[in-house]
């Protein structure tokens, strides 16, 4: 079993701000909870070509690029901060970015993104295994809405928020708590499954145990400092993690 006969994890204290307690937990797992982007769909291609028509769009320069696979803005954690980035810094300016940005990618994302390797199969394996499944991405609810049955993963989630569902997106750990609390889910007994450091830390910060999508947009070597309890290279390998756990429920 992972960690041992059991896992030290800290959680926060709501009612103490800033204090923290050492709590042993039991192996069991009973929820997980994915990423959108770049965890269950390859939709890099796609966010950089909504990103740069935008830009052209709004006759903005468009940034260099680092590599093949992303633009430096890719990295920033919000539209708003890749927007900003990318030179545009007048809030009405990076709001039309925001909005051309979302119809751009609605209409692209079919089309250049890509479920990765037995999603599906993956899924159904956990469904099978009465785990609850659900989806905390920075996707916007109209996006989500449309993309998920585009892909055919609308059947596997008890319940999904967005990034327009809150007040504070990842890192912050309000995107899980209010999923959670919607659930009735346990944190303690809940896998976050993400590819980026943000899903990371947000879930940490939310009590949950934490898994680093290593197939993702980010490298496992980029991952792999944000301490995650474990790191696939492939999402058949998240069956064999969830297996590594006792399946009690108290």
């Amino acid at each position: 079993m992972p960690g041992g006969t059991a896992a030290i994890r800290r959680e926060r204290l709501d009612k103490f701000p800033g204090c923290i307690r050492v709590m042993v937990m039991d192996a069991s797992v009973d929820t997980i909870v994915f990423d959108f982007d770049g965890t269950l769909v390859d939709s890099t291609q796609a966010v950089k070509q909504a990103f740069v028509e935008t830009l052209a769009e709004m006759e903005e320069r468009i940034p260099g690029r680092s590599g093949e696979k992303n633009l430096d803005t890719l990295s920033c954690r919000t539209l708003a901060e890749m927007f900003h980035a990318a030179g545009i810094t007048k809030s009405d300016r990076i709001d039309r970015a925001i909005s051309t940005y979302n119809r751009k990618y609605l209409a692209i994302s079919p089309f250049r993104s890509a479920l990765f390797p037995e999603i599906p199969q993956v899924l159904k394996n956990l469904r099978d295994r009465e785990i609850t499944l659900a989806v905390a991405t920075n996707e916007r609810r109209e996006n989500l809405d449309a993309l998920l049955p585009a892909f055919g993963l609308d059947g596997f989630f008890e319940a999904t928020i967005c990034e327009n569902e809150v007040s504070r997106s990842k890192p912050e750990p309000e995107m899980l708590d209010t999923l959670l609390k919607k659930m009735d889910a346990d944190p303690l007994k809940t896998l976050m499954v993400g590819d980026s450091n943000l899903d990371m830390e947000m879930g940490r910060r939310a009590g949950c145990r934490t898994c680093a999508a290593g197939y993702g947009t980010h490298s496992a070597d980029q991952l792999s400092a944000a301490a995650p309890d474990h790191i696939i290279h492939h999402p058949k390998e998240l069956v064999d993690v969830v297996a590594g756990y006792f399946f009690n429920r108290t």
